[in-house]
């Protein structure tokens, strides 16, 4: 089934027993991922990877 047909619920359920780990393990994954993800929107790291791209880097290919 596709996981747009799928609900919320159903959806992360299937993401944690995939990844095998428990869910608080997810979550404080996902807010060290948020918190560094922060520090590194600086314009110095910003203008490395339009360097790294060839000039133009959106925010998808910046993460």
């Amino acid at each position: 089934m596709a996981d747009q047909t799928r609900g919320r619920d159903e959806r992360l359920t299937s993401l944690r027993d995939e990844l095998r780990r428990p869910l608080t393990e997810i979550v404080q994954f996902q807010v060290r991922l948020d918190e560094v993800t922060r520090e590194a929107f600086t314009w110095d790291l910003w203008a490395a990877a339009e360097r790294f791209f060839g000039g133009w880097c959106s925010d998808d290919g910046f993460c």
